[in-house]
């Protein structure tokens, strides 16, 4: 005789994840981020640190707020097989391999890995690049802080910078706790964003609008004729910022400030 378990007679779903899925399956997210980082080992488990990552999106945009380790509860009632195309059992999937890929994706590099794998969807899904906006946004942080008390304005522009989190200018109504700031430009046709990058919670967004428009030079390629816009708001204005992007003919859209330049 055949014993059926209360865990076999759950049903499986995937609700609004279903969409998701079939989006990662499309853009081959999965094989582009296997390309970058290839599992070298066993060590990492059944899932590769694609899979992984997969699996990372699917619980964050369906069980928010809830310790790593419970994880892989949530997929408990999910159809991952039908969502990703990769077969799945709980044990596989569990915070040892998840913090093994992102120590993966910490090595590789978080800000080159997000823009490759934005731009390589834009190629798949047949969009040119026409307008990007820039933009910056704060994000507020509980525990206690770490101030590396760096001076932003001394950061060279080619080198890795340090990320001071601190007091600044809250935008999420919280100034009496530190944050950090994200930088991010999104293409305005399809919404998609194209680079995001972490900076200092005191970061000034003229400073950091600068740093932008030496990124945004690499994403001409996936124009159809080279000319691109770059559009943001009064903080792009500054002396520097407009005399770097009329020397490179980048063409700009922001609003000017009176005493700015």
């Amino acid at each position: 005789m055949t014993v059926i378990t209360r865990e076999q007679l759950k049903p499986l779903t995937m609700g609004h994840l279903g969409l998701v899925g079939a989006f990662i399956q499309e853009t081959g997210i999965i094989e582009k981020i296997d390309s970058r980082l290839p599992k070298i080992s066993n060590n990492a488990g059944h899932f590769t640190h694609g899979q992984v990552v997969a699996l990372m999106i699917l619980n964050g945009l369906g069980y928010t707020t809830r310790p790593l380790y419970m994880s892989n509860t949530f997929f408990e009632a999910r159809d991952v097989e039908a969502m990703l195309g990769i077969e799945y059992q709980k044990d596989w999937f569990n915070d040892d391999v998840i913090g093994r890929t992102m120590d993966a994706l910490y090595e590789y590099g978080l800000t080159p890995l997000f823009s490759e794998l934005a731009l390589g969807i834009m190629d798949t899904l047949g969009r040119k690049i026409g307008s990007v906006n820039i933009d910056s946004t704060s994000f507020h942080y509980h525990g206690k802080e770490r101030m590396f008390h760096e001076d932003n304005t001394a950061v060279n522009y080619d080198e890795p910078h340090k990320i001071n989190v601190t007091f600044g200018y809250s935008r999420d109504a919280h100034p009496e706790l530190v944050q950090i700031m994200e930088q991010m430009m999104v293409d305005n046709a399809t919404g998609i964003p194209l680079y995001m990058e972490p900076e200092s919670g005191n970061t000034n967004d003229t400073y950091a609008f600068g740093r932008m428009t030496k990124v945004f030079e690499s994403f001409r390629r996936y124009t159809d004729d080279g000319y691109i816009y770059l559009c943001g708001d009064s903080a792009l204005y500054s002396e520097g910022n407009v005399s770097y992007m009329t020397e490179k003919g980048i063409k700009y859209v922001t609003r000017a400030a009176d005493g700015k330049l």
